[in-house]
């Protein structure tokens, strides 16, 4: 389906964007995404009844099935039952791990290291629920700036088309880098429209 617009700004991983292009954008570019590799996260949250279960909003590990745990309390979010939270435990893996198919794996491995580090008793688990980021973060490989170079420019080739965000930039930023990457896009595309 062709869908008429002004101007696209792209936040799909640049390794995807290039392939949505009719006609091909060519072999060169097919390759560089091809060759381009994001690390994914299975994300399980589990909801305890007390609030700031970690010392700060979230912690990193290095010796467990996560990276990161991440306790929402310090995000004043509203919870039911009030006092409790919600704790995301980061899982990095790829798509042909268990933990990614597997609800059940994920969350185990999660709740054992949680029970490990004194954070957290299974028995105190009022909920769970397991989502996953196929595309969460970017893998620097050797060589991968040549690779990123060419997606950028067959992208961002096109008079009317620009690529932003952690996906889109095959950048590893924060929200607020984000955000400002999204103001810089569109100065990238006014720039454009009046070239």
């Amino acid at each position: 389906e062709t869908i008429p617009c002004s101007a696209i700004v792209n936040t799909l991983p640049i390794n995807l964007a290039p392939r949505l292009f009719s006609p091909s954008l060519g072999p060169r570019v097919e390759e560089a995404a091809d060759n381009l590799r994001f690390r994914a996260i299975v994300f399980v949250g589990l909801k305890i009844p007390r609030h700031h279960i970690l010392p700060a909003s979230f912690v990193y590990f290095r010796e467990h099935s996560f990276n990161r745990v991440t306790d929402l309390s310090y995000f004043k979010f509203a919870m039911d039952p009030p006092g409790s939270t919600l704790l995301v435990a980061e899982i990095a893996c790829d798509p042909s791990d268990a933990v990614w198919t597997d609800d059940d794996a994920a969350r185990k491995a999660a709740i054992a290291d949680l029970e490990r580090e004194n954070l957290i008793s299974r028995k105190e688990i009022i909920d769970s629920v397991v989502f996953r980021s196929r595309h969460a973060h970017p893998m620097y490989t050797l060589g991968y700036e040549d690779t990123l170079q060419t997606l950028l420019e067959a992208v961002e080739g096109f008079p009317n088309a620009v690529t932003a965000g952690r996906q889109g930039r095959f950048q590893y930023v924060n929200t607020h880098v984000a955000m400002k990457m999204g103001r810089e896009a569109a100065d990238r595309l006014r720039t454009k429209s009046s070239a």
